[in-house]
């Protein structure tokens, strides 16, 4: 974790996915596909390499020109968290559906991920990432020196 180059467009064919991938499921009443859409945004999280969007936008979309690449120099830190946090409640949200039924709150939050990713790709708002920057706020308070 911790890269300082950023392509943003990678970030934003992740969103898309991530709302095309929630809605399809939602309008299908299927679950599973949720179930894979976490694994698959927690595997990107934990192992940046393997996030399967972004392979697809590195190696399909990028190449064919379809989209151009905007790299910018941040930290990746808190987009990793972010997806981690969304691929975590996609997960939570196919328990709450399949094990305890509770369709109502599972959907409601799996379109709450989609909602968030789509105020991500149109406004530029990474609800994960102000998550992220007030836990290391909190932190530091906590403790300055930075040392855990």
């Amino acid at each position: 974790m911790g890269e300082y180059m950023v392509d943003r467009t990678a970030l934003k064919t992740n969103q898309f996915f991530v709302i095309l991938f929630s809605l399809s499921a939602y309008l299908v009443e299927e679950p599973f596909i949720i179930l894979c859409l976490g694994f698959i945004m927690l595997t990107g999280a934990v192992y940046p390499k393997l996030a399967v969007f972004q392979l697809f936008y590195h190696q399909v979309i990028k190449p064919l020109g379809l989209l151009k690449p905007e790299v910018v120099n941040e930290v990746s830190n808190p987009h990793q968290f972010a997806q981690a946090m969304g691929g975590t409640i996609l997960i939570i949200s196919t328990i709450l559906i399949v094990l305890f039924e509770l369709a109502l709150v599972g959907w409601g939050l799996i379109l709450l991920v989609a909602l968030l990713a789509l105020t991500n790709l149109f406004l530029g708002f990474c609800a994960g990432c102000f998550i992220y920057f007030q836990f290391s706020k909190a932190l530091k308070i906590i403790n300055p020196k930075g040392d855990l």
